[in-house]
């Protein structure tokens, strides 16, 4: 190799030397260790996580007036196929939401979502529900399983329907299911005379729905109650099984 030869070459390392340098020198954010450009990989770089997403609803929720609120929880419920995010939103909001019309209204988004979804996973929702929430929460369930019947909750049902806190929503639940022991247990409190005078109407009524000609016999003898607002619904429904 010519002296020219390696001279040439010594400055072209030189030169490149120099460049790299000067790269380090040159970062965007003023430290060494690192090319222009070079990847960051301690940040994510996709943007904001689902995780933020949800973060970022519940904080915008959280001052908002509980009108806004329902009518959000509506929005996420009603905004096409149930997400797990925002399953994930109206699962929360139905427990820790400060107003009991909102988390009235984040079970019934939620269950109606998880319907759409998959059948299973609503009932599965309800059944949860009935074994482990509280009163409120398994008013909203019993709420659900009428307007999403299934024979896989009658046996908690049933149960339910003998509670005073949640009996007269659990008859209105049974009252849904195509099931002799469901319409057996709405006649049983049709016919106690022991409910108050709204929880006998309310029973009463439901038999219109469980369409029970068994319960003929009961509706003549109410129709001579002293009171006249079981009297009516008793004319009413014993109309509707003649049809």
């Amino acid at each position: 190799m010519s002296g020219r030869t390696t001279v040439f070459l010594c400055l072209v390392l030189v030169a490149a030397a120099g460049a790299t340098f000067t790269l380090l020198l040159l970062r965007d954010d003023g430290k060494r260790g690192g090319l222009i450009n070079e990847p960051n990989y301690g940040v994510d770089a996709r943007g904001p996580t689902e995780n933020d997403r949800r973060k970022a609803v519940a904080e915008s929720l959280a001052d908002k007036p509980a009108q806004l609120r329902i009518a959000e929880y509506e929005r996420i419920g009603r905004a096409g196929p149930l997400s797990r995010e925002d399953e994930s939103i109206l699962r929360k909001a139905f427990v820790t939401d400060p107003d009991s019309e909102a988390r009235r209204a984040a079970f019934r988004e939620l269950a109606d979502g998880l319907h759409r979804r998959a059948p299973w996973e609503c009932t599965a929702l309800i059944e949860q529900t009935l074994d482990n929430g509280t009163t409120e929460a398994r008013i909203n369930a019993l709420r659900a399983a009428a307007r999403h019947p299934s024979p896989v909750l009658l046996e908690q049902l049933l149960g339910a329907a003998d509670d005073p806190n949640v009996r007269s929503h659990a008859w209105k639940a049974l009252a849904f299911v195509e099931h002799a022991d469901a319409k057996a247990k709405v006649l049983e409190a049709a016919s106690n005379d022991e409910l108050s005078p709204e929880e006998r109407v309310t029973a009463v009524a439901l038999i219109g729905q469980t369409m029970d000609q068994s319960a003929r016999p009961l509706l003549a003898r109410l129709a001579g109650h002293e009171s006249r607002e079981l009297r009516e619904v008793a004319q009413i429904v014993m109309e509707k099984l003649q049809k």
